[in-house]
């Protein structure tokens, strides 16, 4: 779909900036992985990602991306794609749950 779509909007309007990934939460590396070795960094011109954080504090963040970077470029023959965090957000509750007898 990725491809079709990307060679589509390319054909039409070669300055569109095609955006891929924008996995539903977190950063999940594994996606990514199978993904980019399925050449999807020829078909996006930058990648989106929504690195929610939900058991813990958004610090760390970074180092989410600094990983998708080296997927990147171990999976994608060097290539790599600016990373857009285009969704992001962390739970700010601080309650344990409640207990039931």
């Amino acid at each position: 779909m990725l491809r079709a779509t990307y060679t589509a909007i390319k054909r039409e309007r070669p300055d569109v900036i095609v955006v891929g990934g924008g996995d539903a939460a977190a950063l999940p590396l594994p996606y990514w992985t199978k993904l980019i070795a399925g050449g999807a960094l020829n078909y996006m011109d930058a990648a989106s990602v929504h690195p929610y954080r939900y058991t813990s504090a958004p610090e760390g963040i970074e180092n989410d991306i600094a990983g998708l970077q080296s997927v990147m470029r171990s999976q994608g023959n060097g290539q790599t794609r600016p990373i857009w965090v285009t969704e992001v957000g962390w739970d700010l509750k601080t309650s344990t749950p409640p207990v039931t007898s």
